[in-house]
């Protein structure tokens, strides 16, 4: 009788080892394969280097991810275009940072290289 409960158990704690070697394996994976997509690619790790290159402020970042939201394009677009910050067709909840954007489309395109 103890050997067939030592026997069950023995099962039971193999059965939940493979389980959790399992998990971990496909918790690797995802997190790799994520990471692979995020680093190699990325509209958003784009986005993040131009931020960084023209030194644009936290504050700033927002304004042109909404800006690019409202245009319905990806935010790094907006480092190729300078249309995209025109006030004539702004759209009406961008209006009132209006001034914000023309300072960052000066800053973007038209500052003195460092």
């Amino acid at each position: 009788m103890i050997a067939a409960a030592a026997n069950s158990l023995s099962l039971w704690c193999g059965a939940a080892a493979s389980l959790a070697g399992s998990a971990a394996t496909l918790a690797w994976f995802v997190f790799h394969r994520h990471l692979a997509a995020f680093t190699h690619d990325s509209p958003t790790l784009l986005f993040l280097d131009l931020c960084r290159l023209h030194e644009i402020e936290l504050k700033h970042r927002r304004l042109l991810k909404r800006m690019a939201s409202a245009r319905g394009i990806r935010p790094a677009d907006l480092f190729v275009e300078p249309a995209y910050f025109s006030t004539t067709d702004m759209p009406p909840k961008l209006a009132e940072a209006a001034s914000d954007f023309q300072q960052l489309r000066d800053a973007i395109f038209f500052a003195e290289p460092q």
